[in-house]
């Protein structure tokens, strides 16, 4: 009697492909969960980040009994002079505000580098300093990581000014037809509106809005590539200023049109095109505020404190939001 023929073990194709279907259905499910794990854990670096830089305001504050100066420049900046500042006080040279905070951010040996009797862009030991990166001031959302911008310089000792790039700035005033937007502000005042302004000490006493109720800093990342409404223009330029040293990064807030974003880099506001600025961040990072955490941005309010402000806020809110004494009832937002 012949025995029984063994039956071969293994799948059938129709079993193969029923296993490899379900194996795709759990990657399917669990890379947008992994992703969002991953921003998350970025998003809570950058607030990191950002109350530290509120915490140097502060430590600056008990030393000088005051709020440091948005930055340091020449009136006749012409970044400047359409509002001229007051005048660039005895001994200082132009720098922006991160130069002025490096000491309270454990970072007094890069401070130590530069040479405060010069420009920041001066050749020699202060474009040494710019090669440095400051990782607190990089948001670990923005895709590119590591980044630095160029430009170059008649000045300065001529060349070009090579530094690493920061993804968050200050803004120094609200630009004044901003003022017609439907908005809850009270009347803008002219000058430097916001919590600091160039060349000055803020006093506390001058901020009659509350500090925490008053934006110090703000995400405009992703420098010096251009984005626009949540998209890198490979080959475009950002006329952006972007190195962490720069006195120029301090800006005007003019809300953004999404519509036309090009208009609203290329073109200051006017009272004719207000209406269409209608985006109060995630726009444009050319000289706005531009987040990548998806619907809305971190902000380091004047208390030292950071919030999470949705980008669904209007032009207005955000607006009134960054002066320091308009004392506007704010909604809850």
């Amino acid at each position: 009697m012949r025995p029984a023929p063994r039956r071969r073990s293994g799948f059938t194709l129709i079993e193969l492909l029923v296993v490899i279907a379900i194996i795709a259905i759990l990657i399917a499910l669990l890379v947008p969960a992994v992703q969002k794990v991953r921003e998350s854990a970025s998003r809570t670096q950058c607030q990191n980040n950002m109350k530290q830089w509120g915490l140097a305001m502060h430590a600056y504050a008990s030393n000088v009994n005051g709020l440091p100066p948005v930055c340091y420049t020449d009136p006749t900046d012409a970044n400047y002079s359409a509002v001229p500042p007051a005048p660039l006080p005895n001994g200082q040279q132009p720098r922006g505000l991160f130069v002025i905070l490096l000491p309270y951010v454990e970072q007094e040996a890069l401070h130590n580098l530069m040479d405060p009797k010069q420009d920041w862009r001066q050749t020699g030991r202060n474009r040494n300093a710019l090669l440095n990166e400051i990782p607190i001031l990089v948001c670990p959302s923005v895709p590119q990581g590591h980044r630095t911008d160029s430009f170059t310089t008649a000045s300065f000792g001529g060349g070009t000014v090579t530094g690493h790039v920061g993804d968050y700035r200050p803004i120094a005033r609200v630009r004044a037809p901003v003022g017609s937007h439907p908005t809850i502000l009270n009347t803008l005042p002219g000058g430097y509106q916001c919590l600091l302004q160039p060349n000055l000490v803020t006093r506390f006493k001058e901020v009659r809005d509350g500090t925490s109720n008053t934006i110090a800093l703000v995400e405009s990342a992703g420098n010096p590539a251009l984005y626009i409404n949540g998209k890198m223009i490979a080959g475009a330029t950002n006329p952006a200023a972007s190195i962490w040293a720069d006195h120029r990064l301090a800006f005007i807030y003019d809300g953004c049109n999404p519509a036309d974003p090009p208009g609203s880099i290329d073109a200051a506001a006017t009272t004719a095109n207000i209406a269409g600025r209608k985006m109060s961040m995630n726009c444009t990072n050319a000289t706005e505020i531009y987040s990548f955490h998806g619907g809305g941005g971190v902000f380091t309010m004047g208390d030292g404190s950071v919030r999470y402000i949705a980008q669904t806020a209007s032009v207005g809110l955000v607006a009134a939001l960054l002066t320091r004494g308009g004392e506007e009832a704010l909604p809850d937002f």
